[in-house]
């Protein structure tokens, strides 16, 4: 292998998550992009698209799977002959969706670098839905283990995996992953010209993802049975029906629906808090909280919402218990207090990973050891 070529490499995508949405995958798959150009790597993306041929589509009816029968068999053929054509060095694999494609590339070309740029565990998920079902069926029994048995088998031939928060780091290596280390999130402060609103809340969120809406709507009932709460939730996210759902249900609720960038801008500078009620240890991180940070308005979440999020001074506040989060939701009605725990917010704002700090992360855990090997 070439030093003079071992900077260039193909980052590997669903096309759906290299987009311009403004989802958590789309931004974590950004960040990813920019850390690693960032780090001196030459990339060019190859995204693909799920399989949608009859044979396939039947084939995923039959025998269910996260990862088999979804990338088109003519992309991972062309992806293997550019890789040898082209004398690249690395494969970026973006999400665990790509992982089908490590043993192709690593039985044509066993030397070629491959290192997975993990969302999160894709059983983590599967795990969590599997607790609020009284009784698994048995091919929910069969689905589960399967989806591990893949995770394990699909990482034997990685040579890193870069995780979203610390914790996710022991998930690989359970599942066998050699080489893990993790990225923690970049914030860019982009101070909101904050005019609060006394008792307003509110939350950004996909309440279709099962912690985010469990987590959410627990407060929502503990806030509803007390009576000195006078405040008012107000509900950014695309999911239409249960967000409806949600203000039939509690009359301080506001479903606002998806916002524009602009049109949220100018509704979180009135917040009084930015809330992330996630009291489970979900999949990946919570890429909303880093809009929260960046914005420099008060945060209340949990130890499991910021996981990911690391800063040198300042912090969030956080507590674990939904009792706990209501409790601060009624307590802290002045101005005056809420400003104090904004102050911590802009600390921690002002002192996370910027780009070029995750960047250098990365150069330490892949581009340095590498060139130290090619050194000997």
């Amino acid at each position: 292998m070439l030093l003079d070529n071992i900077k260039k490499g193909f980052f590997i995508s669903a096309s759906v998550y290299v987009n311009d949405a403004h989802g958590g995958v789309q931004r974590c798959t950004r960040e990813y992009l920019a850390a690693i150009k960032a780090a001196g790597w030459n990339l060019e993306i190859l995204p693909y698209s799920i399989d949608r041929q009859w044979q396939t589509r039947l084939l995923r009816k039959l025998k269910p799977s996260s990862f088999y029968n979804r990338i088109p068999q003519s992309f991972i053929s062309d992806l293997v002959n550019r890789v040898i054509s082209e004398n690249i060095s690395w494969v970026f694999l973006n999400q665990v969706d790509s992982l089908p494609i490590v043993p192709h590339l690593k039985q044509a070309i066993p030397n070629v670098k491959i290192v997975l740029l993990s969302h999160g565990a894709q059983f983590v998920d599967e795990f969590l839905a599997a607790q609020s079902i009284d009784s698994l069926s048995i091919q929910a029994r069969s689905r589960l283990a399967n989806t591990i048995l893949d995770e394990m088998s699909l990482r034997q031939s990685l040579d890193h995996v870069f995780t979203l928060s610390e914790e996710e780091t022991v998930f690989e290596q359970w599942l066998g992953a050699k080489s893990v280390s993790w990225l923690p999130r970049a914030v860019s402060p982009k101070p909101l010209d904050w005019r609060p609103i006394l008792g307003r809340v509110g939350f950004v969120g996909t309440l279709e993802h099962t912690p985010n809406y469990e987590g959410l709507v627990n407060v929502l009932n503990i806030l509803q049975k007390r009576n000195d709460f006078d405040g008012c939730i107000r509900i950014v996210s695309g999911s239409e029906s249960l967000g409806n759902s949600l203000t039939k249900r509690f009359s301080f609720v506001e479903y606002l629906g998806r916002l524009s960038n602009e049109a949220l801008h100018n509704e979180a500078l009135s917040w009084c808090w930015f809330i992330h009620p996630l009291f489970c240890w979900s999949r990946g991180c919570s890429t909303k909280l880093a809009d929260a940070l960046e914005w420099q308005i008060p945060v209340l979440t949990t130890e499991a919402g910021c996981r990911g999020y690391t800063w040198k001074d300042g912090n969030v506040v956080k507590v674990n218990t939904v009792k706990d989060f209501c409790s601060y939701l009624v307590n802290f009605n002045s101005i005056d207090k809420i400003e104090d725990i904004r102050s911590n917010v802009i600390l921690a704002s002002s002192t996370s990973p910027s780009i070029d700090d995750v960047a250098d992360k990365i150069n330490h855990a892949l581009w340095n050891n590498i060139k130290n090997k090619a050194d000997k």
